[in-house]
């Protein structure tokens, strides 16, 4: 067969029918000339035992040496990617999307409980079965919330590789359609608001001052853990006027994607003051409870002081903010004001389209009675 040429390929003439020329120099690449003229660039490849054909572009804007070099790299990309590749390939596409605590979650799940067993795996080869002895590990081990989310991971970094490595099968997803039995659901454990008014009472006798601080503003404010790990002073306005002092948290970095407004209580503002530094002005930036090395503390700071003051499994972190909630429902305060405040979306859709209110006055209000409930709380062990 003679050598292909960008000239053969003008020369040739629109038939009836679309018919092929191929490359003889490149396996799969070829061009489909169809009866109104247009030809186009195909690549025909194996991948994973599975025929699969893309499209290239158009000619003559893609010239042949261009789309020889496609296929080439093409061709390479899905026969050496691994698994591990795909899922860092995935993640910094995604990075700009979420939140760093999430990026630090989907890091520690790969590297504890995907990668051992597939990151060294051809992408293209993996097989369902062994995505589901991923979930399987880890549902052995009373892990079940792990499996789920490692599970969606993997889903969700096979589809990209099928764009990116041109993949015509996602194992995770056919996993994920099996519909597995799910283990019973074990909800956090939380804390009774005596016990919180104990913790609150031990805390000035921890040794991390930052943690201790940080772990006692994210009681009053009723925010999520990450939501305090990385509140950033620029975040803050107001302060020097405790009736409109305020923490406005980004979007990208609460869980629903939508800024989060939290009016801040007396006993907030004195936390700020304390991390602040005596004496000193707020600064304007930089984390506003640093870790020892200046980077956002860890992600099991609050866990690890909560064990040491009150026991190792008492109860979460996230368990405080169904504590505040139940009391606050409890007294009588109104519920769409504590939804408000705990930065839920209303499930309701219809609902939440009329319902635009979002309570600010109503939630300082709540939230100093709250500040204002776990002093009280605190100080009945002071009498102890």
């Amino acid at each position: 067969m003679s050598a292909l040429s960008n000239a053969t390929l003008r020369a040739a003439k629109p038939r009836q029918s679309a018919y092929k020329i191929k490359d003889p120099q490149t396996p799969g690449l070829f061009v489909v000339v169809v009866p109104n003229g247009r030809k186009s660039w195909r690549l025909r490849q194996m991948v994973a035992r599975k025929t699969t054909e893309k499209t290239l572009g158009a000619f003559p804007d893609l010239p042949l040496e261009h789309a020889r070099a496609m296929a080439l790299q093409m061709r390479a990309s899905a026969e050496t990617a691994n698994f591990k590749t795909a899922a860092d390939v995935w993640i910094d596409h995604k990075r700009m999307d979420l939140d760093p605590a999430t990026v630090i979650a989907i890091e520690s799940r790969l590297r504890l409980h995907i990668l051992p067993d597939l990151g060294h795996k051809p992408v293209a080869a993996i097989k369902p079965s062994e995505v589901l002895a991923v979930v399987e590990k880890c549902r052995a081990e009373k892990k079940g919330d792990t499996a789920a989310r490692c599970l969606a991971i993997m889903r969700q970094v096979f589809a990209h590789a099928c764009v990116k490595y041109d993949l015509t099968f996602n194992p995770a997803s056919e996993v994920m359609q099996a519909r597995l039995s799910r283990p019973p659901v074990t909800h956090r454990k939380a804390p009774t608001l005596g016990e919180l008014g104990l913790l609150l009472q031990t805390l000035d006798t921890y040794s991390s001052r930052t943690t201790a601080r940080g772990l006692e503003f994210l009681a009053r404010t009723m925010v999520r853990y990450g939501e305090v790990r990385y509140a950033d002073w620029s975040e803050f306005s107001r302060l020097a006027d405790a009736k409109r002092a305020e923490w406005i948290i980004p979007a990208a970095r609460m869980k629903m994607r939508r800024a989060h407004v939290v009016p801040l209580s007396r006993q907030c503002l004195s936390i700020l003051k304390a991390q602040a530094g005596v004496g000193k002005s707020f600064p304007t930036r930089g984390l506003v409870f640093p870790g020892p090395d200046g980077a956002p503390l860890s992600e099991n700071a609050f866990l690890s002081l909560i064990a040491k003051k009150v026991g190792k499994r008492a109860y979460t972190v996230h368990g405080i903010r169904a504590t505040a909630s139940t009391f606050l429902n409890e007294v009588g305060k109104p519920f769409d004001v504590i939804e408000a405040a705990l930065a839920h979306v209303e499930r309701n859709s219809a609902r939440r389209a009329y319902n635009r209110a979002d309570y600010l006055a109503a939630r300082r209000e709540l939230l100093q009675f709250w500040s204002d409930e776990l002093d009280r709380a605190r100080d009945r062990f002071a009498l102890i």
